[in-house]
């Protein structure tokens, strides 16, 4: 429970150096939509921050989604969502990489997604070899 409190806090002060960095952006007109990205990621580590701490506070609302977090039925569906989801970035990739193919885009930015498309197959690779060495 400390480590989880420890790790709210932390992105709590990211989310503030975000913000504030987002804010000294702003001053110039080149990186608009840097402050703005930066900005929104500030606001969502304070959502984070808030969500956390209304959970705690409400002692009845953190047990039943402490059990319902932990219960096997619903680690499996988020196993199986989180798979899905994976497939669905993964063509999603693939649709961006024949696109960008198509126009004059930099190189750094192609390799980029293939390097990401590439990375994502072996961490699937690396951990069906570990989980199923588990089993």
């Amino acid at each position: 429970m400390k480590s989880k409190f420890l790790r709210v806090l932390f992105d709590s002060l990211i989310g503030l150096l975000y913000i504030l960095f987002a804010l000294f952006l702003m001053k110039s007109k080149n990186s608009a939509i840097k402050s703005n990205l930066l900005l929104f990621m500030g606001i969502g580590f304070f959502i984070n921050t808030i969500v956390y701490l209304f959970y705690r506070k409400m002692k009845s609302i953190h047990k039943k989604v402490e059990i319902e977090v932990n219960d096997e039925r619903n680690i499996i569906i988020s196993n199986m969502v989180k798979a899905k989801a994976g497939e669905v970035v993964q063509y999603f990739i693939y649709i961006l990489i024949a696109i960008i193919s198509l126009f004059d885009v930099p190189l750094w930015l192609f390799l980029s997604l293939i390097s990401i498309d590439i990375v994502r197959e072996l961490s699937v690779r690396v951990f069906t070899k570990k989980y199923s060495e588990e089993i």
